[in-house]
């Protein structure tokens, strides 16, 4: 029998939902995404890398937190996925983003999976 992870969220004063809670091992971006619905993990990344931010200190970010970057097209989507377990679940964070011309961020979304066994 398979049983889906328990995920619990305790609101906070203010309406707001406490972080998810990861191991040591998931990156910051990761730890910062609130609730457990699917916009969560794009609000997070919108929050962290605004519209108009640099993609430059962006993908330095994402290095520093062992991000591993897609490849590199000019006026094409990237992409940048972390993965990391906690026993027993595998868990991966992607970002998908396309800057302009002045390498500022346009558009950014993010999704967050997880594989328990």
């Amino acid at each position: 029998m398979r049983f889906a992870p328990l995920l619990v969220l305790i609101a906070v004063a203010g309406g707001g939902c406490a972080p998810l809670s990861f191991g040591s091992g998931a990156p910051a971006l990761a730890r910062s995404i609130r609730g457990a619905d699917s916009e969560a993990p794009s609000a997070a990344a919108r929050a962290r890398f605004p519209v108009g931010s640099s993609e430059t200190r962006m993908l330095a970010e994402l290095k520093r937190e062992r991000f591993v970057l897609g490849p590199s097209e000019a006026g094409r989507f990237r992409t940048a996925a972390a993965s990391w377990r906690d026993l027993p679940c595998l868990y991966t964070y992607s970002l998908r983003w396309r800057a302009d011309e002045q390498g500022a961020i346009a558009e950014i979304s993010a999704t967050f999976t997880d594989a328990c066994t």
